[in-house]
């Protein structure tokens, strides 16, 4: 298998594979999509809302929030706070606002909105964010897009990042998680001679 990168930039990459069939391709393919880790918001505990949108829809607002996954902290869990009030005019608060425990776990892109509020409106909570895979839910999905097509060439890919992992890295990690299932297989196949 021989890959060439066509085009990277900070959150997209198209690159060319040779050397394979079609089941590894789409392999590889589904890996990008469900089996590279990254951080995601899981937990929320809200002390004060007093905003419009209920608990719950903040915290599947929150969940949402791709956070950067590049370095593997030593915890399992990294901590999230949030508590503000809102002053005279109505203003949105972006995804930057959350302070995070762990320097290496934070918002990936800054200006997403979690919420609308008005004056005096408080908003108090603290989210506990954990590593998952996209098979277990798409928050921790490291990709938004993620397909190929058939060349005369071989297979050319094309990867679109939720900013969480560098494209690059998600493709190596995938790469490595397909090497590893793939000696997996082999060591639990059996070969007779009939």
């Amino acid at each position: 298998m021989y890959a060439t990168i066509l085009k990277h930039t900070e959150d997209n990459i198209q690159f060319l594979v040779t050397g394979i069939e079609a089941a590894l391709a789409n392999a590889l393919r589904r890996i990008m999509i469900a089996d590279v880790p990254t951080w995601a918001i899981e937990l929320v505990q809200f002390e004060m809302n007093t905003t419009v949108l209920h608990d719950e829809m903040i915290a599947h607002r929150l969940g949402l929030i791709p956070l950067t996954s590049s370095v593997e902290p030593d915890t399992q869990e990294v901590n999230f706070h949030l508590n503000l009030i809102a002053g005279v005019d109505i203003e949105e608060w972006p995804s930057e606002l959350l302070e995070s425990d762990n320097e290496n776990v934070i918002p990936a892109i800054d200006g997403i909105p979690i919420v609308k509020v008005a004056h005096g409106q408080k908003l108090k909570l603290t989210a506990t964010a954990k590593r998952g895979t996209g098979f277990e839910h798409a928050k921790w999905s490291p990709v938004s897009t993620c397909f190929f097509q058939q060349t005369p060439h071989g297979y050319q890919f094309e990867v679109e990042t939720t900013g969480s992992l560098d494209p690059v890295e998600v493709v190596q990690k995938a790469i490595k998680i397909l090497r590893k299932k793939l000696q997996t297989c082999a060591e639990k196949v059996i070969v007779t001679n009939h």
